[in-house]
């Protein structure tokens, strides 16, 4: 990694960040669980372009809606069940599909999961996504 902290967060198990120690511990499980050490070690970014690059992209799609219009459609409707278009950041609900393998998802890319069977589904898609939405309702 390129960056000294989370090199030392991993490498000590520690960090005065309630959250960051929570995933210190999940991640902690996973290693164990699999029998292996972890140990990170520094790397320029210079000498890590792929990874820095990757590190500083925006996705454009990672939004969410406003919270007060969230809670008047939860108030008309029920809060939702499952969030088919969402990350670990941007998501109400505690399942969620993502565009990406990330901890915590259900599964990646809602178009490829069957949408019956669940009463209220959260679809707030990326724009350049509505017609596939639409298609596949």
């Amino acid at each position: 990694m390129d960056n000294r902290v989370a090199m030392h967060v991993i490498n000590g198990f520690t960090s005065r960040t309630p959250a960051l120690m929570a995933e210190l511990r999940r991640l902690h499980e996973v290693v164990e669980s699999l029998g292996v050490s972890l140990k990170a070690s520094w790397l320029p970014s210079i000498a890590n372009v792929w990874a820095d690059t990757l590190s500083r992209m925006r996705d454009r799609a990672d939004y969410r809606m406003c919270d007060a219009i969230s809670a008047r459609l939860d108030q008309l409707w029920g809060g939702p069940t499952i969030d088919m278009f969402a990350s670990a950041v941007n998501t109400p609900c505690t399942r969620f599909f993502s565009r990406m393998r990330t901890p915590g998802c259900e599964g990646v890319d809602a178009f490829s999961a069957h949408w019956g069977g669940e009463d209220n589904r959260w679809i707030f898609p990326p724009f350049s996504d509505a017609r596939r939405v639409v298609d596949k309702m």
